[in-house]
């Protein structure tokens, strides 16, 4: 097959979902870039699906991980350091500790937004204020068992990827007609 030169098409969507449906999938990723030494080389392209929105959105989280963290593109979305370390967070509460957004849908008096509120406040502490902050503050919604701050930096990330979890609850909710 022939390379038409200086062209490349984002793959859309529904290539993905073609595919996705055709194979048997539950969620496709496709990361796509032009090699070579010619003029035209270059350019990288991600393209995700999922048949649910919760399989679209592992997706999504995984695409941009591959893309920024293993193959290093940032194309068009810079995303900084920062800002991968949340995302990477937030994929590591929902892989490796097992919060799913059927365990976050369970939080419904905002105690996942009131944890990521505590990290953030003990983030921004300076470390002698944190070295004396040994217990969670009265407003951490569980078992002090689970209160776990790191470095400011750590317990940032932590902070930032919580929020994100109960913004996702508020957006499943929302789309099943729930009051947030």
């Amino acid at each position: 097959m022939e390379r038409t030169p200086y062209v490349r098409l984002p793959i859309p969507v529904s290539a993905a979902q073609e595919i996705c449906v055709a194979y048997g999938y539950d969620q496709i990723i496709i990361l796509a870039r032009r090699v070579g030494d010619e003029d035209d080389a270059g350019g990288e392209h991600l393209t995700t699906y999922g048949l649910t929105d919760e399989h679209s959105n592992a997706a999504a989280q995984i695409g941009f991980h591959l893309r920024s963290k293993v193959m290093g593109w940032h194309g068009d979305v810079v995303m900084s350091r920062a800002m991968v370390d949340v995302l990477d967070e937030r994929i590591r509460q929902r892989v490796a500790e097992g919060y799913t957004a059927e365990h976050d849908d369970q939080h419904v008096l905002g105690e996942i937004a009131r944890a990521g509120a505590a990290y953030a406040i003990h983030g921004g502490e300076s470390d002698e204020v944190r070295d004396r902050m040994r217990a969670p503050p009265f407003w951490w919604p569980w078992s002090p068992s689970f209160w776990k701050p790191k470095d400011r930096y750590r317990d940032l990330v932590r902070a930032c990827a919580l929020l994100i979890a109960e913004l996702e609850r508020l957006n499943r909710r929302a789309k099943k007609g729930g009051a947030s």
